[in-house]
């Protein structure tokens, strides 16, 4: 190792064989030849002890403490200099591009650089409790590039997305790319609501894309093929989101005919009574996923709420098949509890609870009509048979 350094005297050497260096190859050479003709390892021990004849043997030194805070204004005249002025002025898919050249040369420059400093890791940083290199270097990009113009690159990505559902062709890999960055960002711990922006924001594109949508189908289409649109779509954006956001979202309503069918009385009832909970789970995450529909579009058009959609959507599918089932399975079951057997009444009553929740969010109260008068019905219809057998036994003791 050489002689002791002071910040003064090892950091033009920095400056000039290292930084200047480093940002003239970032600006003129291509991904693939940074790693290759950036520096040797020469120059990198050269390089690193500098660094340490500046720390050693005073790791906690003033002269130091200059050298990290000149490290973090390496980074932050860079951007500033280079980096927010490339990407000025730019929309879209060139704004996108831009902004993942600018990343991936964020990224090179991090990696380069904290090798040299990298001395400073060992002590001074977990010493005084400092951002990592690393994380110093995310979050100089974060605050100086994604501060500026965090609008305009959500509003690129929303607007490739768009393009993608209107049929035309995106660079699908780039557009991941540029949103990986907020993944990236969030592994050095910078807080995760970079990502949380991100997605939220893409939700609301997807909200203000459909509703839009929804007024030219609802115009043309039967309300039969509005709802196949409609699905058509969430499969898309199923698709979608596994691609882009790194979240999932299943459908369940397609499980829930075939495995009633075939069921009877307790055991359709126990299933009825799971299927609709899971459907009023499914109904609670895409109405709040969906909800700016909420805002505007469903009451200027007067139409169904979410909710009520997703329950006519229940009525008409589940109801409208086997409904007399349902009713039957209910009668028999109180039937069988007036015959002095033990039912679950809990179970019962939650059933029937149904057709009650359905009709606070205004779903024709034909539904409750029909059950009560089942109920009703098959009431008269066993004591009719109680009562004839109680005359009979009368008339056999006369």
């Amino acid at each position: 190792m050489n002689n002791k350094m002071s910040f003064n005297e090892a950091w033009p050497i920095l400056q000039e064989e290292a930084i200047n260096k480093l940002i003239h190859n970032l600006e003129v050479l291509e991904e693939s030849q940074l790693n290759n003709q950036c520096f040797t390892s020469h120059d990198y021990m050269r390089l690193y002890t500098v660094v340490y004849n500046v720390c050693y043997p005073n790791n906690m030194s003033p002269e130091v403490e200059k050298l990290y805070e000149q490290y973090k204004r390496t980074f932050e005249d860079y951007i500033s200099v280079k980096v927010l002025p490339s990407l000025r002025g730019k929309e879209n898919e060139d704004l996108l591009k831009e902004l993942l050249r600018r990343w991936n040369n964020h990224k090179t420059m991090t990696r380069w650089l904290s090798r040299f400093f990298n001395y400073l890791s060992r002590y001074f940083i977990p010493l005084r409790k400092l951002p990592s290199l690393q994380e110093t270097s995310l979050l100089t990009f974060r605050n100086l590039v994604h501060g500026e113009i965090k609008d305009q690159i959500i509003g690129a990505i929303v607007s490739s997305i768009d393009r993608e559902r209107e049929g035309k062709q995106i660079d699908q890999a780039m557009v991941k790319d540029v949103m990986d960055i907020y993944v990236e960002m969030d592994k050095e711990s910078v807080k995760e609501y970079y990502a949380k922006d991100l997605e939220e924001a893409t939700i609301e594109g997807t909200a203000t894309f459909y509703s839009k949508k929804a007024l030219v189908w609802i115009s043309n289409n039967s309300y039969e093929n509005y709802m196949l649109k409609v699905e058509e779509c969430l499969e898309e954006e199923r698709k979608r989101v596994c691609n882009y956001l790194r979240f999932r979202s299943k459908d369940k309503i397609s499980e829930v005919l075939p495995s009633l069918r075939g069921k009877e009385n307790e055991d359709l009832l126990k299933e009825l009574l799971r299927r609709w909970n899971n459907h009023k789970t499914m109904t609670r995450w895409l109405s709040r996923f969906f909800n700016y529909l909420s805002r505007y579009f469903i009451p200027l058009r007067k139409l169904p709420s979410l909710q009520e959609t997703s329950l006519l959507t229940f009525r008409n599918l589940v109801h409208g098949e086997i409904k007399d089932q349902i009713i039957g399975a209910i009668v028999s079951l109180i039937d069988r509890e007036r015959e002095g057997e033990q039912i679950d009444q809990a179970m019962v009553k939650d059933v029937m609870d149904i057709y009650a929740e359905m009709n606070k969010d205004s779903v024709k109260e034909y539904y409750a009509k029909d059950l009560e008068e089942a109920i009703i019905e098959g009431t008269t219809t066993f004591y009719s048979k109680k009562a004839k057998l109680d005359i009979m036994d009368i008339e056999q003791l006369l």
